[in-house]
């Protein structure tokens, strides 16, 4: 398991992915992912695999890029 400071970062990204896609049942659907495990890694209860992280962390810089 992730050191608790690591959940943090992970539920944070996944929290502001959350924001923009509109909703957690939208995120699950855009990662693939189920939305109980998406659940799960938004307040921090388990580390989500590393290809999902990064998933997220794409989600959040495409849609906060500059145009």
């Amino acid at each position: 398991m992730a050191p608790e400071k690591d959940l943090k970062v992970y539920a944070r990204t996944f929290q502001k992915a959350a924001e923009l896609a509109g909703g957690r049942r939208k995120l699950a659907h855009e990662l693939h992912v189920p939305l109980a495990d998406l659940e799960k890694w938004l307040v921090g209860e388990t580390q989500p695999p590393l290809a999902i992280f990064l998933q997220a962390i794409d989600y959040v810089l495409d849609a906060t890029a500059p145009d």
